[in-house]
């Protein structure tokens, strides 16, 4: 949206939706003026295809995706343990009772120790 509102690029919308879940967006066609405002600002680069996609990676390009890649991992690897600590918060109560109603089935403790289990939160 920055795009549209700060540059006044609009751009024409082409193709379809991505059928991907995670990707909202249209693949977008500018033109060489909207092109050109874009490279002029630094927002974008010209890249040759044809050079980019036959050339192997330098070992700094491999070396950046791999931190990136990381980095990414690591992004999604804590969201996951927020999230899965927040619903595990939100349904402690249930979990406790659970785990007392197992205990009790296997006739393990009576149910006076099942009253000492504690939660740390």
């Amino acid at each position: 949206m920055e795009l549209r509102t700060k540059y006044h690029i609009m751009g024409a919308l082409v193709g379809t939706a991505s059928t991907k879940g995670w990707s909202s967006t249209l693949p977008l066609e500018l033109t060489k003026y909207e092109t050109q405002l874009l490279v002029d600002e630094g927002l974008a680069i010209l890249v040759s295809k044809a050079e980019a996609l036959t050339k192997p990676p330098t070992q700094d390009m491999l070396q950046a995706y791999q931190r990136d890649f990381e980095s990414r991992l690591m992004a999604q690897r804590d969201a996951l343990k927020t999230e899965k600590l927040r619903e595990t918060r939100r349904h402690v109560d249930k979990i406790i009772i659970g785990k007392r109603n197992k205990l009790i089935k296997q006739g393990k403790p009576d149910e006076g120790e099942c009253d000492n289990l504690m939660v740390h939160t």
